[in-house]
């Protein structure tokens, strides 16, 4: 379970990265990418109830994980 997965650490990390795996089945998703998909996760409420009112906490994870890998997440584009 994902209970006490902090935002950043290693097990955060590999759920944001299996999170993005899981979409880029879709369609490529980069990091930039993800985040504003969380972002409208956390938006839209039908999106949050999806993930079971856990939007904002899998948000914490993307924009810990992608902030390590260097995006700035004031410039995050879909494009």
């Amino acid at each position: 379970a994902t209970a006490g997965v902090q935002p950043g650490s290693e097990a955060g990390n590999q759920l944001v990265l299996r999170h993005r795996s899981s979409i880029g089945q879709w369609y490529e998703v980069t990091a930039s990418k993800q985040v504003l998909l969380a972002r409208m996760y956390v938006a839209d409420e039908r999106f949050n109830e999806t993930y079971q009112g856990h939007a904002e906490y899998l948000l914490r994870l993307v924009e810990a994980q992608v902030q390590a890998e260097g995006v700035d997440l004031e410039k995050v584009e879909w494009g």
